[in-house]
């Protein structure tokens, strides 16, 4: 029996197209792999059973071996994905066949439990880096919104569990844009309305992937939050006030604040005092009016103690 690791993450993320191509692929590994004499059948939806007439437990290692193997180069690397397998045998025309397919299936979900975590981390790991090589700037600027961050979390006096979670929303509140097109990402002009309803989908993105990894899991909620607006007006869910978690707050008046003063392809920068000036027009609708307080005396306050945004 074998069950694909982290197939529903890529359905979720990059949509059923891309995961009935992996299917695909991974049915053309499982041929290649097995010997003529072999049954090899689907048997769910990201599950294969294969029948192995006369066969041993060497022969048996052997046909696993050159399935995960090859399975490897699924995905052309860019998302790591494995098999899960397990098996048993029937070597007694009393043993009923179904039992000894429930066999195999506990067999091979003891595999998957037991590199569940590596599997989930190695996938993370590798969608993070397709959205950098996506978006080359990507990576500066989650350094800098971070540095930003955790200087507003210091004066808000979060605990320090709350600032963990701050640090790794600054890194990865974007993780959903990496199942959004490059032409729109890249887009210099302004979206279309069916352009940005794409766009608004990756806090959902982001929050499924997130709730596939014990690394993120905590965070699943502040990404999902991080377009919401303090009046109710923001998105997907429009959640208003203290309902949005304190670290999604933060990150959306320092996000607003970096695509202010540092720019991006689609806009051009303002200078810093214009910038405080439209996070105080803001504040209560689209920010928390504290924290934009907070921000603002550090801003003000920066030039007097630059170890404020220091690298943590």
């Amino acid at each position: 029996m074998g069950d694909i690791d982290g197939f529903k993450l890529v359905n979720d993320v990059f949509g059923y197209k891309e995961g009935d191509s992996l299917l695909k692929s991974l049915a053309k590994v499982l041929k290649e792999s097995c010997r003529a004499d072999d049954i090899l059948a689907r048997w769910g939806g990201d599950e294969f059973v294969i029948l192995l007439p006369k066969t041993d437990s060497r022969a048996a290692s052997e046909v696993i071996t050159r399935i995960e193997k090859k399975s490897k180069s699924i995905g052309d690397n860019e998302i790591p994905l494995t098999i899960s397998l397990g098996f048993a045998f029937k070597d007694k025309i009393t043993l009923n066949i179904e039992d000894i397919i429930k066999e195999a299936e506990v067999s091979m979900k003891q595999k998957k439990l037991l590199q569940s975590k590596k599997i989930s981390s190695m996938i993370i790991s590798s969608i993070e880096k397709k959205l950098r090589k996506k978006s080359q700037e990507s990576q500066d600027i989650a350094e800098r919104i971070k540095i930003m961050a955790v200087a507003l979390g210091k004066a808000l006096k979060l605990p320090k569990s709350e600032m963990d979670d701050l640090i790794l929303l600054a890194l990865f509140q974007n993780i959903g844009k990496v199942a959004i097109k490059d032409s729109i990402l890249s887009k210099k002009t302004k979206l279309k309305s069916n352009e940005f309803g794409v766009m608004k989908l990756h806090p959902e993105i982001g929050y499924r992937i997130a709730k596939s990894s014990s690394h993120l899991v905590r965070i699943a909620d502040a990404i999902l939050a991080h377009h919401e607006n303090w009046d109710g007006s923001g998105y997907p869910h429009h959640q208003k006030g203290s309902k949005i978690p304190i670290i999604a707050r933060i990150i959306a008046i320092v996000n607003a604040y970096d695509v202010m003063v540092y720019g991006r392809h689609y806009k051009k920068p303002v200078l810093k005092e214009e910038a405080i000036k439209e996070l105080k027009r803001c504040s209560r609708k689209q920010f928390d009016p504290q924290p934009v307080s907070k921000f603002i005396e550090i801003l003000q306050e920066k030039e007097a103690n630059l170890s404020l945004f220091q690298e943590v």
